[in-house]
């Protein structure tokens, strides 16, 4: 097998694939999946320590509306 791929990555990068997924799930209005690739990648940023000027995800998540 030598047609193996190999793909250089950094922790950035992986959360930054996760917010862009994120983001795509959420366009599509696929909630769930998009609060889950969200909070992985905010497991593998550094805490920065300083609130980001985003609410908590409890204050604005009602305000999008749920699927048929």
């Amino acid at each position: 097998m030598d047609n193996q791929v190999t793909i250089e990555t950094s922790r950035k990068l992986a959360a930054q694939r996760q917010i862009d997924g994120a983001i795509a799930h959420l366009c599509e209005s696929e909630l769930e999946c998009a609060i889950t690739l969200a909070g992985a990648a905010e497991e593998v940023l550094p805490d920065t320590n300083e609130p980001e000027g985003i609410p908590p995800q409890k204050s604005w998540a009602p305000r999008f509306p749920r699927r048929p």
